[in-house]
């Protein structure tokens, strides 16, 4: 049994088939589920999260709760700090006797563990009103999110084609903040693209080297 632990681009959650699949040839069982939808299809069942310790994970952890009164499934999660996490992951999924059925990811993951057929695509249990609660809006979450977890896994498409490897769960960015100062007495601009941001770091290290971090 297949359960998405429903709420990633920068971070999702994604459930595991039990053996890896061919690329493209993914049998999800999404199309066996039928009749009216039902919160407690599978009261008494549990899951097993693998999850790494993160702001996030507390703010899913504290919904675990209302997630087992409203479903009957009891989650069950191991937790690890993100130095090794990926390390577990990793060797959990290809040992071929996968120990969880859902876990934590970034986007950018999908590109890895894809491929090989560790990742279940969702969009088949999202389209069918008897898996997902019909009230649940999949187009409520911004495009750029779903797209972060979609992808044929074919090397050079692009993402947003193909299937859905994780839900979208939360975002973050990253900001470039700039000395004003240093900039007015360069006569620079902030950048607008990498390229110009690499070549104002060259200009920045050269002309003002006490403006950055010192050398280490």
């Amino acid at each position: 049994m297949q359960l998405g632990l429903g709420a990633a681009a920068a971070y999702g959650l994604t459930s595991m088939p039990m053996a890896p699949a061919r690329v493209g040839a993914q049998e999800t069982g999404a199309a066996d589920v039928t009749g009216p939808f039902d919160w407690k299809r599978h009261d008494g069942a549990t899951i097993r999260a693998l999850v790494n310790t993160h702001p996030y994970t507390e703010a899913l952890k504290g919904e675990l709760t209302k997630f087992t009164e409203l479903t009957g499934i009891t989650v069950q999660y191991d937790e690890f700090p993100e130095s090794n996490y990926f390390e577990k992951l990793t060797v959990d999924l290809q040992s071929g006797q996968p120990s969880y059925d859902v876990f934590m990811l970034g986007a950018y993951f999908v590109w890895q563990y894809g491929p090989p057929g560790y990742l279940e695509d969702f969009l088949p249990w999202i389209e069918n009103e008897s898996a997902t609660n019909p009230d649940y809006d999949w187009e409520d979450i911004y495009p750029n999110l779903r797209s972060s977890d979609q992808w044929s896994l074919e090397a050079g498409d692009p993402l947003g084609t193909g299937g859905q490897y994780a839900l979208p769960w939360g975002f973050e960015t990253n900001t470039v903040m700039y000395n004003t100062e240093i900039f007015d007495a360069l006569g620079v601009q902030p950048a607008e693209t990498f390229d110009e941001l690499v070549e104002l770091a060259r200009t920045i290290k050269e002309e003002a080297p006490g403006a950055g971090f010192p050398d280490t």
